[in-house]
């Protein structure tokens, strides 16, 4: 990872049967380490896929990443 590393937002659910979180801790971290923005954003047991996680809870902050890191200022 370096600092033009793109700006990464993780969605991830504590109960993740499949990849760890704290593997999605570790990446956030490293990226952080690099000067790269990255947000990691948690959901108390929910699984692989967030499937129990409503989709507005997932959604809006997924939007607004791409708004603020894709759209022109």
């Amino acid at each position: 990872m370096t600092p033009d590393s793109a700006p990464t937002l993780c969605l991830h659910g504590t109960d993740d049967k499949y990849v760890a979180i704290e593997q999605a801790v570790w990446l956030v971290d490293r990226l952080k380490a690099a000067t790269v923005e990255a947000k990691l954003l948690s959901f108390e047991g929910a699984g692989h896929g967030l499937r129990e996680v409503p989709k507005e809870q997932t959604e809006g902050p997924m939007i607004e990443f791409f708004d603020q890191h894709l759209k022109p200022h």
